[in-house]
């Protein structure tokens, strides 16, 4: 089968939970299949065009994939990826073999007890789930000795590392949730959504099937670009703002 190489279907690889939940989750049906790497590529997608984060992911598949730019000399196999059920959710065996898949390409010993408290921020970037109260709303955590973190900023590997070393960590809903794969079994989540939801269930049934405890907040509402208040929907771009930051503080020390 060495002369064989897997077209994997082009699933929205422009987001990071499409990449890391129906691409690479979707490897589970090739893993291991044969003693060489298998070969694979995306449908229309040169190596060079990957994003880096993408690179990353493949780099560290290595020993179990091999990405091939010019497959004219192979035998060609399409392959579908992750199989998808009702709002876009997966079977549950895919999810394991995500967190399988990385956590054999980066050990991790999970006997060590998580520390760190950590806020990961999406204001900054693209204008969407955003806290639109966010100065007020982290000076709390920043007095709890919260990070301030970006995700965009950290490699693949930073990314794991923070989920594995967090205690706790509060975020509004979005894409780089999909770390949770490789969150700590004592790592607490907690989701900042409103309580109108999108339907966006990713992260929490990740966590529900890997044993992450999971908590939504979801003393906020939404709002639009102009500050107008909307009701949230998949994929839609609203922000979020919080509701009562007193509300919060005593909520988040009943946690603490």
């Amino acid at each position: 089968m060495s002369d064989t190489v897997y077209i994997l279907e082009n699933r929205g690889i422009s987001w990071i939970t499409h990449w890391f939940f129906y691409i690479i989750a979707g490897l589970k049906d090739l893993y291991k299949i044969q003693s060489t790497p298998v070969k694979i590529h995306i449908q229309g997608v040169p190596y060079s065009k990957l994003y880096p984060y993408q690179q990353e992911t493949i780099e560290l598949l290595k020993p179990y994939f091999e990405y091939i730019d010019d497959t004219s000399p192979y035998t060609k196999i399409s392959h579908h990826g992750t199989p998808l059920l009702k709002s876009d959710l997966t079977p549950e065996p895919y999810y394991i073999f995500l967190k399988h898949l990385l956590d054999e390409a980066l050990p991790y010993d999970y006997t060590k007890e998580p520390t760190r408290f950590v806020y990961i921020s999406r204001n900054g970037g693209e204008q969407r789930r955003q806290i639109v109260n966010e100065d007020t709303f982290y000076k709390v955590l920043q007095e709890r000795g919260f990070e301030y973190i970006r995700l965009e900023n950290l490699s693949v590997k930073e990314k794991i590392t923070l989920f594995r070393e967090a205690k706790l960590i509060v975020t509004p809903n979005g894409a780089g949730l999909v770390m949770a794969h490789w969150a700590h079994p004592k790592t607490q989540i907690i989701e900042l959504h409103d309580s109108k939801t999108s339907g966006e269930d990713h992260h929490l049934n990740t966590c529900r099937i890997l044993n992450i405890p999971f908590i939504r907040y979801t003393n906020v509402h939404s709002v639009d670009a102009t500050g107008n208040p909307m009701h949230p929907y998949l994929t839609g771009s609203y922000n979020l703002v919080l509701n009562d930051i007193n509300h919060f503080r005593v909520f988040l020390d009943n946690i603490i």
